[in-house]
């Protein structure tokens, strides 16, 4: 999953933090806004339930200028204090690749690959779990014992096991959570 974005225009990126055009604001994050204004980031750390990330700029190589060379610049002192935990809501642009690869328990942001092996029943993987498609999955224990597991399988709300607050909550994809 890789999931960019670009920052607002410096006037915007301002309304974005509730700052208006005349109100003064410390130096040291006008100058974080500057920045970041219009640039390229990385959404590293992205926590679907709060909508939060933190900043990694995408630039072009500063030791090969010209060069066409774009790498991460990672944030240092007060920046990365600001740039850490930022809203979306700062971002003009939000560019998504394979979220919907990944499902995210809707209370506590826990994130899992669709493809990774459910930990009650590693015949199957997290995303026949999501899908509810055990009944008809090659390993479904019915065709091996007789017996069906019918708690495996997800309601029409994709309610399943999350392993972080050990009991059953709602699972949505990451995509979807960029949605209003």
């Amino acid at each position: 999953m890789k999931i960019t974005g670009v920052f607002k225009d410096y006037n915007n990126l301002r309304l974005a933090y509730g700052i208006g055009p005349a109100d003064k604001v410390d130096e040291k994050f006008d100058a974080f806004l500057h920045k970041i204004s219009s640039k390229n980031c990385i959404l590293g750390n992205y926590t679907p339930t709060s909508k939060t990330f933190d900043t990694t700029l995408l630039v072009e190589d500063p030791a090969r200028p010209g060069s066409g060379i774009i790498v991460h610049q990672y944030l240092d002192g007060h920046s990365r204090g600001f740039g850490d935990n930022m809203g979306i809501n700062k971002l003009d642009l939000i560019t998504q690749v394979d979220t919907d690869k990944y499902i995210y328990c809707t209370s506590c942001g826990f994130i899992v690959s669709k493809d990774t092996r459910y930990d009650s029943e590693p015949r199957f993987n997290y995303g026949d779990i999501y899908a509810n498609t055990i009944a008809v999955h090659p390993a479904n224990p019915t065709t091996i014992t007789g017996v069906t597991i019918p708690l495996l399988t997800a309601d029409v709300n994709h309610r399943m096991y999350c392993p972080k607050e050990r009991t059953p909550k709602i699972f949505a994809e990451v995509g979807t959570s960029f949605l209003p």
